[in-house]
C-alpha cells in the first residue's frame, strides 16, 4: 500500500499519462490493492524516489508489471525517470550503489541510470535471465 509520498507520485504520474489515467479509471483501480512502493534515495540527494509496481490490465504481461521511477525535481513537482517492468513474484533487487550519481535496481531488466549532456536523467535497461 503506498504512503503519502506514493500517492502524491501516483497522482502526478496519472496526470501525466492521459492512459494510464483512463486505464485506471476504465478498471477502478484501487492503490490501496494494487500500487506497491519502495521509497528509496536513487540520486543521492537526501531524497526518497519511489519505485511503483503497478498492478493494472493493460500494464501487466509477459514482462512483468510496470515498474515507474518517478523523482522529484527542485521545485517539488514528480516527473517520470523510468518506466520498466518487474515480474510479480521475482520483484525488485536494490543494486549497491557503486559510483556517484544514481542507483540501479534489478526488475525484469537490469535498470541504470544515465545522466545526458543536458542533465537530465533517464534510465537504460539491459535484459536479464528470468529468476525462478
Amino acid at each position: 500500500m503506498p504512503d503519502a509520498t506514493g500517492e502524491a507520485a501516483w497522482r502526478a504520474l496519472r496526470a501525466e499519462d492521459p492512459d494510464l489515467a483512463a486505464d485506471a479509471r476504465a478498471a477502478r483501480f484501487r492503490p490501496a490493492r494494487g500500487l506497491r512502493q519502495i521509497a528509496v534515495d536513487l540520486d543521492g540527494d537526501g531524497r526518497a524516489e519511489v519505485l511503483l509496481r503497478l498492478d493494472l490490465p493493460g500494464w501487466c504481461g509477459t514482462a512483468g508489471c510496470a515498474v515507474f521511477a518517478p523523482t522529484r525535481g527542485a521545485n517539488g513537482a514528480w516527473r517520470e525517470v523510468c518506466l520498466t517492468n518487474a515480474h510479480v513474484e521475482d520483484g525488485i533487487r536494490l543494486r549497491p550503489r557503486d559510483a556517484p550519481g544514481w542507483r540501479g535496481f534489478d526488475a525484469t531488466a537490469r535498470v541504470t541510470f544515465e545522466r545526458g549532456p543536458d542533465g537530465s536523467v533517464t534510465c537504460k535497461e539491459d535484459p536479464l535471465p528470468r529468476r525462478r
